[in-house]
């Protein structure tokens, strides 16, 4: 949804639509920190060297 961005804090993010230099939209995005739940896999490391994917 929102490829290559990356929310570094918790809180609440205000995403804005705007069309010709016009906003037509603005809402609230809450972001969140969720612990994995016990017994999941740890990620792997990430590899600066990789080539990012885009979503």
């Amino acid at each position: 949804m929102f490829a290559g961005t990356k929310f570094e804090t918790p809180g609440v993010y205000n995403i804005e639509v705007v069309v010709d230099d016009v906003m037509k939209l603005r809402y609230p995005i809450p972001v969140l920190v969720v612990e994995p739940p016990p017994g999941a896999k740890k990620p792997a490391k990430e590899d600066p060297d990789a080539p990012k994917e885009n979503i």
